[in-house]
């Protein structure tokens, strides 16, 4: 018996299911790609770079200075750089650098006028207020505590102030040219993908729909790598939910 319902629901999952899968190798490479570029430490560094440049410090000193935040234990346990950082932890990490007696630049622009011995006496300023919050608040988020520790221990230094005030903002626009950045090699991948696969998806739509003249081969390929390259993130979560490999929360 002729069912073509059946036959033109059976070619549309089966058009899911091919995109699902270039969607998943999209999405795959471009981590890939990223992980090897190193793409989010790169952004974070010159993130930071660019938050101490604003302090009275040449653009190597904040260089230098952004580098061995980032490798700090703090926030790189592992020796590696790190590739995220919080505000609070950025701050503590600086206040530790500027306590070495060599740390010259960070002390100046920090406004320690005793050098590493104003920073040493911030910090052990920092370690209380944070102790009696953790007795006071103990309920209260680590981070938010964090915030309340330095901010109050730093009073009228105008430096941590700044850091504080402009730390988000930096972020966001490392954020956004590191998105810049993977949705260019999405859209590369994406197009390998759709040349070696030769996935023109509006034939295989045209054979659901049952239409006698397909468009042209070329606008089916450009459809389905504009639905990979914008839409590689969706069709690699649908994969892991259709296997039940999406982590559990």
């Amino acid at each position: 018996m002729d069912l073509p319902f059946l036959q033109s629901l059976g070619e549309l999952i089966g058009l899911a299911l091919v995109m699902m899968l270039a969607g998943a190798a999209v999405a795959a490479v471009t981590q890939a790609v990223s992980l090897v570029a190193r793409g989010r430490q790169r952004y974070l560094r010159a993130a930071v770079e660019q938050l101490l440049a604003r302090f009275p410090m040449t653009r190597a000193d904040a260089a230098a200075a952004a580098e061995m935040a980032l490798r700090h234990p703090l926030v790189a346990p592992h020796s590696r750089r790190a590739s995220s950082v919080r505000r609070e932890e950025l701050v503590r990490v600086l206040l530790e650098l500027a306590a070495e007696p060599s740390a010259k630049p960070l002390q100046e622009a920090f406004g320690f006028h005793r050098g590493a011995a104003d920073a040493a006496r911030l910090l052990r300023a920092l370690d209380g207020r944070a102790l009696r919050l953790e007795r006071a608040r103990p309920s209260e988020p680590l981070h938010l505590r964090q915030t309340r520790a330095i901010l109050g221990a730093a009073g009228p230094n105008r430096a941590i102030a700044r850091i504080h005030a402009e730390f988000a903002g930096a972020m966001r626009r490392a954020t956004a040219r590191y998105r810049l950045e993977t949705r260019v090699v999405a859209a590369a991948v994406a197009l390998g993908v759709v040349f070696a696969m030769r996935l023109d998806s509006l034939e295989l739509l045209g054979r659901a729909a049952r239409l006698q003249h397909a468009p042209s081969q070329w606008v089916g390929l450009a459809l389905s790598w504009m639905l990979l390259s914008l839409g590689a993130p969706f069709w690699y979560d649908r994969l892991k939910d259709l296997l039940h490999l999406r982590p559990g929360r």
